[in-house]
């Protein structure tokens, strides 16, 4: 699948959260906002459940859009 690369613009006190949740999880930031976002638009039925079992790109997560 193609990725696109975007920019995001969040308070520092969120972004320092963000990095202790995605070292908790042993994932890097992109990977743990990129599955957050599969997660969420998951529970709003707008991403369809075969992404999951798509190949991902160079051993990427299985969450990659």
């Amino acid at each position: 699948m193609d990725s696109k690369t975007i920019n995001l613009t969040i308070p520092a006190n969120l972004l320092a959260e963000l990095d202790e949740a995605a070292k908790a999880n042993y994932t890097s930031r992109s990977d743990y906002i990129r599955e957050s976002v599969v997660l969420r638009l998951k529970k709003q039925h707008v991403v369809d459940n075969s992404t999951e079992n798509e190949p991902s790109p160079a051993g990427g997560s299985l969450f990659d859009l």
